[in-house]
């Protein structure tokens, strides 16, 4: 399932990239989640996905865990995977191989 997350500051236009054309002190921020399921049919960009989602999944450089007290605590470090740099090697892989 993919999920798209909206970002509304009442009273204040939003611009492409979700920041606030200005920024007041006392802005009412509301958060919407917006989930929609569709089907992935073709088994390349099922391939992908998956890749995406195993890679996200193995990170241990980036990813914190939500304690039960509600605060955050850093994932151990033991297997040194960055997903935000093997995505990018991996996208950069095959740009060059579509060339």
């Amino acid at each position: 399932m993919l999920g798209a997350k909206v970002t509304v500051l009442v009273g204040v236009p939003v611009i492409d990239e979700g920041t606030p054309a200005s920024v007041g002190a006392s802005l009412m921020k509301v958060t919407l989640t917006v989930e929609v399921a569709v089907p992935v049919e073709d088994p390349g960009l099922r391939a992908r996905l998956d890749e995406i989602l195993q890679v996200t999944f193995a990170d241990d450089v980036l990813s914190w865990e939500l304690r039960p007290d509600g605060g955050w605590s850093k994932i151990a470090t033991v297997n040194g995977l960055d997903a935000q740099e093997t995505l990018m090697g991996l996208a950069t892989a095959r740009a060059k191989e579509a060339r």
